[in-house]
């Protein structure tokens, strides 16, 4: 029977190909780049990336007795006992190095580092250099601790990274790890960090990936279903469009996963059930007899002694870590009741259990636990399983149908259908090597094949302004720098972000949709009105403006309408400006100081006050501005719709001189003009309303972080909390007001410390207020990748806690900071 073919029609197929070409265009580059960097990838062995072939496997301990660990470390947590230059020696906590022969502490200097450096390279190159590092370098993350580097004058240029206290291998780092990175940065398109593969370019480079793969499989099928090709090449052709259409949909699989796994943050992966971390039970490490250890297992060359939530157990290293063992030597797993009992502890949830189970073997799930595990079932929506492990009771982690569904396409990025875990075998490289050699091929063919459209080198829009004025540009900027450019001063405090609102005006005739920022910042009227963002509207064709009156940077006249102390020396001054005063909290203004010469208001100091002044009264103080002067404020309250706003103003002097600003604004009166310019700045909110807000403050700082709270509140974010400190009681800004706050709003709370407390009566926190967050706060907090975090106060005091925050995990885009100084 002949069956006939209907060939679709040939514009669809034209249509379908013009657009892969574009494609193309667009993202062959970076997919030639997932290719090869991927590639490279899957045919080093990971082991040889981590530099485990540059050290010596491990030497069994020496064979001679040991002593008792010391009783000063009687509460040690951890006791390892190893071998270091051929002798035994105790590691306790991970901190102290001891001499197992005779219990004395052992210096780790540059000589021994040296020593031990040469013990374990398994090279034949010599060491190059040796230097003890104030901070780990960025190719271990940068964190705040010191560490020894070696550095070996040997192929790919490893280095040892040594501990400065124990003198152990902590990282092995080589040329094979450093191009690892290095290609891991272009394969996830994070070009700063090198680590975030949740961001924006590689979100769109994945779809427009998926589009180019999926329109290159349709041509591929529409090939396909042509005649077949005569001639004794024929099956060669059609041999090369089934491997081109195998490829392709490997390809394709490559692209939706790696989509997914951009979707898919650890944020969203997080298990909804929460699971609490076990206390270890206090034992003696004396008790633990190592000589008994060491002649039970003579070949083995690590022994460590661990507190767990249940007994301690000895971890036993030979040829292959050993299953743990307990102080009698007795290999011994956990029970199904105490697996019970240990759950009901972990999970305050009370949620029905349906099954425990001892798993013999593993299992995807459990492919990253090292020991064998108990799995504890739930009835649940997202089918939580609770793995804990069977020696340790330690709980280990908690696992949901959105892990599984991330895993899944991980499994598929890898094609390891079995175990999900190996990216290094035969079938993942093929399939490489292939998918590079089509990149490249189809890069080629993209750019000798389609047809640029080049524009004329003086094409220029032209841009009518109010009727009169003629602007030219070239095609694609910004109507907001456009019209800048040309001096047409179209104001704008946040950079063209779009969150300002100041750069408004009406374009005439001009239909095109309002983009997403648009649609958040302008009200209802405005849209009603025909204003545009300048700042969001693309150049693409002749236009014609109408700029507002009021969007001119010219300076706006506010009327003081009430000024009072909050502290001895920190002034709320309240102002009304217009309606159509626009800001995001969090933005500050420029204040217009008059040349003259300033006195301090004193009507407006309060009695109980008065003290704290008496001495600077009797100088006299003056405020002399010889010209007209400008000063920052930060906006001390979210917007309103009646135009009113407020400062914190901190007043300083030397001597009797004042400062210019605050001299200034503590001289004003309720019923004086001020004029002010702005706003300005992105110290804001992030748009994302679903992220938990910290504000930490000190001092006048408070005043962005106050109205930021105030947003926050009223836009119902999940969690917002003020941490602010302050020397003493009486310069703690509006305490009452932040009290009320709190009791008022489920969703805030606020916490003080005072740094220099006089009053013995204080009862609250004492010290730094971030020392309580990173100690009380953080540890606890069960994602704080979840948080934003808003700084303002002096340089030192934000530098310290930006360090600690990267330190902690938290990416820098998490982290806004306002310098008040």
């Amino acid at each position: 029977m002949t069956v006939e073919r209907t060939i679709p029609p040939a514009s669809w197929h034209q249509r379908i190909r013009h657009w892969h070409k574009w494609l193309g265009v667009v993202v062959v580059v970076q997919m030639i780049i997932w290719m090869v960097s991927g590639l490279y990838m899957v045919c080093i062995d990971i082991e040889k990336i981590h530099g485990d072939h540059f050290v010596n496997t491990p030497a069994p301990l020496a064979d001679t007795s040991v002593t008792p660990v010391p009783k000063k470390y009687q509460r040690a947590k951890r006791v390892l006992l190893t071998s270091q230059l051929s002798k035994n020696v105790y590691v306790i906590n991970n901190r102290w190095l001891i001499s197992a022969e005779n219990g004395q502490a052992i210096n780790v200097d540059k000589s021994y580092i040296e020593k031990r450096a040469q013990e374990i390279f398994s090279g034949t190159g010599t060491i190059k250099s040796i230097n003890k590092l104030s901070k780990y370098p960025d190719e271990l993350g940068g964190q705040n601790r010191q560490v020894w580097r070696v550095d070996f004058d040997a192929s790919f240029n490893p280095s040892f990274y040594f501990s400065p206290n124990t003198a152990e291998l902590l990282r092995k780092r080589s040329d094979l790890w450093r191009m690892f990175d290095f290609l891991w940065t272009l394969h996830i398109m994070d070009y700063q960090d090198g680590e975030d593969s949740h961001n924006t370019l590689l979100l769109i480079a994945s779809i427009v990936a998926i589009l180019l793969i999926t329109s290159g499989i349709w041509l591929i099928f529409y090939a396909l279903w042509l005649p077949a090709p005569v001639g004794k090449l024929g099956w060669v052709v059609n041999t090369h469009r089934w491997l081109v259409l195998v490829v392709g949909i490997q390809m394709l699989l490559w692209a939706v996963s790696g989509l997914a796994f951009n979707l898919l943050s650890s944020d969203k992966t997080n298990a909804n059930m929460t699971a609490n971390r076990m206390s270890t039970a206090d034992f003696s490490p004396q008790l633990a007899d190592f000589n008994a250890v060491k002649q039970a297992y003579p070949s083995a060359s690590r022994i460590n002694l661990v507190a767990t939530s249940t007994q301690p157990l000895i971890y036993i290293k030979a040829q292959k870590q050993l299953a743990p063992l307990t102080l009698n030597l007795e290999n011994k797993l956990l029970s199904k009741t105490q697996i019970r009992a240990l759950a009901a502890l972990a999970v305050n949830d009370n949620l029905p259990i349906l099954s425990i189970k001892l798993l013999q073997q593993k299992t995807p799930e459990s492919r990253q636990f090292r020991n064998q595990v108990w799995q504890v079932k739930y009835d649940n929506r997202q089918h939580s399983a609770l793995y804990i492990d069977a020696y340790s009771g330690k709980i280990l982690k908690v696992i949901e149908d959105t892990w599984r569904l991330r895993d899944f396409f991980w499994m598929l990025h890898i094609m390891d259908y079995q175990d999900h875990s190996d990216f290094n075998h035969p079938l993942i490289i093929t399939a490489a090597t292939l998918a590079v050699v089509g990149s490249l091929a189809g890069g080629l063919l993209v750019f000798f094949t389609i047809g640029f459209k080049r524009r004329k080198k003086d094409q220029h829009f032209k841009i009518t302004v109010n009727g009169l004025n003629i602007v030219e540009t070239a095609p694609n900027q910004t109507l907001l720098n456009a019209l800048n450019s040309d001096e047409q001063r179209v104001p704008s405090g946040c950079g063209g972000k779009g969150t300002c609102g100041q750069c408004i005006l009406t374009i005439n005739d001009y239909t095109h949709p309002l983009s997403q920022q648009e649609r958040m910042t302008l009200r209802d009227s405005e849209v009603n009105a025909g204003l545009r963002l300048s700042c969001q509207t693309k150049v693409e064709s002749d236009l014609d403006v109408t700029l507002n009156n009021k969007g001119a940077l010219a300076p706006m006249n506010a009327r003081v309408i009430a000024t009072h102390l909050v502290t001895p020396f920190i002034k709320e001054i309240t102002l009304k400006t217009s309606t159509d005063f626009r800001y995001a909290a969090g933005q500050y203004v420029n204040v217009t100081v008059p040349a003259g010469q300033y006195h301090i208001n004193t009507s407006s100091i309060p009695s109980e006050y008065r003290a704290y002044w008496a001495d600077l009264l009797s100088q006299q103080p003056i405020a002399k501005v010889p010209q007209v002067e400008q000063r920052s404020y930060s906006l001390a309250n979210e917007p309103t719709s009646d135009g009113t706003i407020s400062f914190l103003v901190k007043l300083t002097h030397h001597e009797n001189n004042l400062g210019v600003g605050s001299g200034y604004l503590f001289s004003l009166t309720t019923g004086q003009s001020v004029d002010i310019h702005g706003p300005f700045g992105d110290f804001s909110l992030n748009k994302v309303r679903e992220r938990e807000i910290i504000l930490i403050g000190a001092g006048s700082g408070l005043a962005p972080l106050k109205a930021m709270a105030e947003q926050a509140i009223n836009q119902q974010r999940p969690r917002v909390s003020l941490w602010y400190g302050a020397r003493h009681e009486t310069d703690i800004v509006n305490p009452d007001y932040f009290d009320n706050l709190s009791q008022r709003h489920n969703n805030f709370q606020w916490r003080v410390s005072l740094s220099q407390p006089h009053d013995e009566q204080w009862q609250g926190l004492t010290g730094y207020i971030q020392s309580y967050l990173f100690d009380n706060y953080l540890p606890k907090h069960q994602d704080i990748s979840a948080i934003d975090f808003y700084l303002c106060g002096p340089h030192t005091m934000m530098d310290q806690i930006r360090q600690h925050l990267l330190s902690q995990g938290v990416r820098h885009q998490h982290i806004k900071r306002d310098n008040f100084d």
